[in-house]
């Protein structure tokens, strides 16, 4: 987009501009029969609007050109980029544009440190002289502290038999069981049992499933904390020109904490991410993911599909559940979208799960999710088909 090229126009200097006084109000096209006015469209109203659409492409460091008009967009996308990466690296762009980092707001130097706003409206470039940041993690524990609160190592296990005040002269042994079941004890050649079985044991290891498998439960485990989640969903189609299909909802996710026995077997199915869609038939949903019969959770619903015939801006699909433990949502996929000031229809994004994200909005091809799992797929846009979902993921500790 650029300024206009024609007759009579001048420069900014000598652009009219707003008036002083009158009372705002909407535009009417007028009517007859009530003795209305059409309203008239004054220069200086065409000129706000394009000030306000020139500042954005500018902020975002793109050259106004008349022969591209998807530039507003563009540079939306440009600013708003690092803000999907959760913890987003530090813009001053960005601070320009929204005059300034709110009071606590996090973010990333170049460096990979963390550091938090310390003022409201902060423009100041964090680790710079004067800059009004802290380090996100300034008050933690240093090995200073440390060093001052806790003994060194003795380089021995200081463990006693017997002798302390109001003890016997009994003799004691410890031992790890042979079946794995955790620390035995015996008093004076009696056996007392597990002392400290180990189910009540920290978790030690961490296993990242993402493929539909057996899982053999490993020697010495007698518990399993498991969380997963279902496949997403995929987006919903645009069938024709002006019309945007809904995004897929997430996989549902859950959790739980499980008494299982060395050698059991354990089947796993990871739910798979559903199609997105294509014509006017809406979004597969996304598959059911499961921890043998302990915990399930189903997928996100696909995103429905849009025809001028029908509907022109599509809802989005549901988000999963789940069976067996703690139920955690995640989002339903959004319904597409119009912007009468610029862009046109636009496709829903498709909901985040707890694993992942889900695919980004869109007036073209919807796409899937870029990281993690269970995320739906965003819906397509303009004569497009929906992305499809993200396939689900176990993930065990034990």
């Amino acid at each position: 987009m650029d300024l206009l090229i024609a007759a009579n126009t001048v420069t900014q200097p000598n652009s009219d501009i707003a008036p002083a006084t009158g009372t705002p109000g909407w535009a009417t096209d007028g009517d007859p029969t009530t003795n209305t006015q059409a309203t008239q469209a004054p220069a200086w109203h065409y000129n706000m609007m394009m000030a306000e659409m020139l500042a954005i492409v500018k902020a975002a460091g793109i050259t106004p050109s008349n022969t591209d008009w998807s530039q507003v967009l563009k540079a939306m996308q440009t600013i708003f980029a690092p803000a999907q990466r959760g913890v987003a690296p530090y813009s001053a762009t960005l601070a320009q544009l929204i005059g300034g980092y709110p009071k606590y707001a996090v973010v990333a130097d170049a460096s990979g440190a963390f550091w938090v706003s310390q003022s409201d409206e902060n423009m100041t470039v964090p680790g710079a002289d004067g800059a009004t940041w802290g380090s996100l993690f300034a008050g933690l524990a240093t090995q200073d502290w440390a060093d001052d609160r806790y003994q060194e190592s003795l380089g021995f296990t200081p463990v006693q038999q017997g002798g302390g005040a109001g003890q016997g002269s009994n003799k004691v042994i410890l031992g790890w069981a042979k079946d794995g079941a955790g620390l035995r004890y015996q008093i004076d050649g009696e056996d007392m049992g597990c002392l400290a079985p180990l189910s009540s044991f920290p978790l030690r290891a961490l296993s990242k499933i993402t493929e539909s498998t057996t899982w053999i439960v490993p020697e010495n485990v007698f518990r399993v904390h498991v969380r997963l989640c279902g496949g997403g969903g995929g987006g919903g189609a645009g069938y024709n020109a002006n019309t945007a299909g809904g995004g897929g909802g997430a996989g549902g996710c859950g959790e739980g904490l499980y008494d299982v026995s060395p050698g059991q077997q354990v089947i796993i199915t990871i739910g798979a991410g559903g199609a997105g869609a294509t014509g006017t038939t809406d979004a597969g949903a996304g598959g059911t993911t499961s921890f043998g019969t302990f915990l399930t959770a189903t997928g996100g619903g696909g995103g429905q599909s849009a025809s001028n015939s029908t509907i022109s801006i599509a809802s989005g699909g549901y988000v999963g559940g789940s069976v067996g433990g703690v139920v955690f949502g995640g989002q339903p996929g959004y319904p597409a979208s119009y912007n009468p000031s610029g862009g046109g229809y636009f496709s829903g994004p498709g909901g985040a799960s707890l694993f992942g994200g889900g695919g980004s909005e869109t007036t073209k091809q919807g796409s899937s999710p870029t990281f993690g799992f269970g995320g739906g797929g965003s819906g397509g846009a303009n004569q497009n088909g929906g992305g499809a979902g993200s396939s689900g993921i176990v993930v065990l500790e034990y």
